[in-house]
């Protein structure tokens, strides 16, 4: 949050460094982006890891017993703190990106929703072409030829998938450098 408010000041104040300030506030936006979809991975797996924590413990509970035998905790009482905190952890990680997301809705109003449409278009296009570019490097590799059966599926469907991402990519890269609202439609329905 503090940075994305020193590169709104630097951008609207005019100190020094104002003329990247607007490649220094949608950086900030994009890294929010990947941030509020890390802490929603990490609260999906809090909240799995209660539903599985009676499973846990059941499987490694003498390890665990050892481990909590210096707190003096029972397994049901284990259980019920390994719960508790799981949860509340969970709650963090949701309030977190929830605090996330505004951070990212004020920086795209200080630099535009236009400006930060495009761009963010962009360099989801760009990382996607990367991505396939990756997939399809990785299928042609013998290692995954010979992954699981021989003859099997896997480097087809390395290929399609890149293939794929890369033809996604190319729409997203036009779409976001022409601002045509047919591609932008078909860039977001193929997303």
């Amino acid at each position: 949050g503090v940075a994305g408010a020193i590169c709104a000041i630097s951008r609207d104040g005019g100190f020094r460094g104002a003329c990247c300030s607007n490649r220094l506030l949608l950086f900030y936006y994009l890294t929010i982006l990947v941030e509020c979809a890390l802490l929603l991975y990490a609260a999906i797996l809090c909240f799995v890891f209660v539903n599985k924590a009676a499973e846990y413990l059941a499987e490694y509970g003498d390890s665990i017993l050892a481990l909590a035998a210096n707190e003096g905790l029972t397994l049901t009482e284990l259980e019920a703190v390994l719960q508790n905190n799981s949860n509340s952890a969970g709650a963090v990680c949701l309030a977190a990106m929830l605090l996330h997301l505004l951070c990212a809705h004020c920086s795209a109003t200080v630099l535009g929703y236009r400006y930060t449409s495009q761009r963010t278009v962009l360099a989801t296009s760009l990382l996607g072409g990367c991505l396939g570019v990756a997939l399809l490097t990785i299928s042609a590799l013998p290692e995954t030829q010979e992954v699981g059966v021989k003859h099997g599926d896997l480097p087809e469907l390395l290929i399609g998938t890149g293939v794929a991402a890369l033809v996604f990519s190319a729409v997203g890269v036009a779409a976001a450098l022409t601002q045509r609202p047919l591609l932008l439609a078909g860039h977001g329905v193929a997303k």
